[in-house]
């Protein structure tokens, strides 16, 4: 019987992913739950970018929860890293 090998996920990358993109860092993660999640985000995130497009508040505040996603990238890699071991 032949064991998978675990690829740990690189932080950083998820975090600038998620930085860009929101939720895209997530779906690098590769496990169900952070894709839906990620997926969710990304297009959520889509969807009223284009609604909003004209309303500069929108953007900052984006801009700021862009802060908080690459952060939440980085502990959610360490974590999964953490749960493979």
């Amino acid at each position: 019987m032949k064991k998978k090998k675990k690829i740990n996920k690189n932080p950083l990358i998820a975090a600038i992913l998620n930085f860009l993109f929101p939720g895209l860092g997530f779906v690098y993660l590769s496990t169900p739950e952070f894709v839906i999640l990620g997926s969710i985000l990304f297009f959520a995130d889509l969807i009223l970018s284009i609604m909003f497009i004209t309303v500069p508040l929108f953007w900052l505040v984006n801009f700021c929860l862009s802060f908080f996603w690459a952060i939440l990238g980085y502990i959610s890699a360490e974590y999964v890293n953490q749960k493979t071991r």
